[in-house]
């Protein structure tokens, strides 16, 4: 089919919206902004499309059984214009390895997203190709309906800590493992021929690592979630009201707030260093940066049992350190993600001394209670200067 042809040819490419929806958090009021009565034809102005664009949104609306106005436009962009992460990951994601290869100039190509809900922006690659065409077209049309009814404030309001790093991924998972589950519903009602949107993103996260296998995580896992939690598109509104608090129950399939989160505070104490965020990276993260070095099964086990972590970021002038610590359900948890993280760092790194040391960084673990594991990583004296102590609930590192 078009769409494993055209995956080759891009290397990576998004069934739907690239690195969560763009713009990722537009306010309620853009959401809403538009009235929903008489609406006027979807327009095309740069070109022409293989389906019925209206008669299509008509067809979503149905099955989500909501009343949302249309986007106003669907604009074809080149495929030079649709890439994702030209920057570099920041820094803290390429030091545990969630970093696009370095040959890559993108970390992967998108076949459409939405700009508010009143535009949609399509691959112009598509347009040979109906029923790819079609697919990607009903999945940003999920989103348009998301941004008309709120369903990003309302998810947003019920993950912990949305704006962290773990809050942020389970908030584009549940987004976009709605929008994979309609798009693939559609697709087996109409198309059917092939390998379906839902298992082509099952196979993409698990052909890649680093930071194409952080991009296409919320599409596999949302999915996932969805198809455990709800038993027909139109029940993925509940999710909105109540999605998983962390990746962890995203991961596991389980209930909001059925995981709470275990105290834990970081303090750092060092002198030259600045503190410039703290930061919650998931469970989710923590498989993808060990699936880097591990096998998948590894990483897995590694990082299941997590029960919360916090991340500390420092600064001096243009160096960067960082303290992580990790809690865990129990011990053994906890001494399965510390062996673990070690074997990554084994294959990863040079190891001498309990530091390990690559590209001019060092890294380093420590125990610091039954439940609870420090990592260390970043700037060389640092991380072989500091030092870290305290409880399961309670880390304070000094340097």
């Amino acid at each position: 089919m078009r769409r494993v042809a055209l995956a080759i040819a891009v290397l990576v490419v998004l069934a739907g919206s690239p690195s969560g929806i763009a713009p990722p958090d537009l306010g309620s009021d853009v959401a809403r902004g538009d009235s929903h009565s008489s609406p006027e034809p979807i327009r095309v102005p740069n070109g022409s499309l293989p389906v019925d664009p209206d008669a299509l949104y008509a067809d979503v609306t149905t099955t989500l059984e909501v009343d949302a106005a249309p986007p106003r436009a669907i604009h074809l962009e080149r495929n030079d214009h649709m890439e994702i992460h030209r920057e570099p990951m920041p820094s803290f994601f390429r030091l545990v390895g969630i970093e696009r290869p370095p040959s890559a100039t993108r970390t992967a190509t998108a076949l459409g997203y939405v700009e508010g809900p009143s535009t949609v922006h399509l691959n112009e690659e598509l347009l040979d190709d109906e029923a790819q065409a079609r697919s990607t077209l009903v999945h940003e049309y999920v989103h348009v309906v998301q941004l008309r009814t709120d369903a990003f404030e309302r998810v947003r309001a019920g993950v912990s800590a949305p704006n962290t790093t773990d809050g942020t991924i389970v908030r584009r998972a549940v987004l976009e493992g709605a929008a994979v589950t309609v798009e693939t519903q559609y697709w087996e009602r109409r198309d059917g021929d092939g390998p379906s949107p839902a298992t082509e993103m099952t196979r993409s996260y698990r052909s890649t690592t680093g930071a194409r296998q952080w991009i296409f995580a919320p599409y596999h896992y949302g999915h996932a979630y969805v198809q455990t939690r709800t038993d027909s598109p139109e029940a993925v509104e509940r999710l909105y009201e109540s999605p998983p608090r962390t990746s962890e129950e995203l991961l596991h399939g389980l209930s909001p707030g059925s995981e709470p989160l275990p105290p834990l505070s970081v303090s750092v104490d060092a002198a030259d260093w600045e503190v410039q965020k703290t930061d919650r990276a998931g469970e989710l993260f923590v498989r993808v940066a060990l699936d880097t070095e591990l096998s998948a099964e590894r990483a897995a086990t590694a990082a299941t049992g997590w029960g919360t972590d916090s991340r500390v970021t420092l600064s001096n002038g243009d160096d960067r350190a960082y303290v992580w610590a990790l809690r865990w359900d129990d011990p053994a948890n906890a001494t399965e993600f510390q062996a673990g993280f070690e074997a990554y760092l084994d294959e990863r790194a040079t190891s001498g001394d309990g530091v390990w040391h690559a590209d001019g960084a060092a890294y380093r673990t420590t125990r610091v209670d039954e439940e609870t594991v420090a990592v260390l990583l970043g700037n060389e004296s640092f991380v072989d200067g500091v030092t870290v102590e305290g409880t399961n609930g309670s880390v304070v590192a000094s340097a």
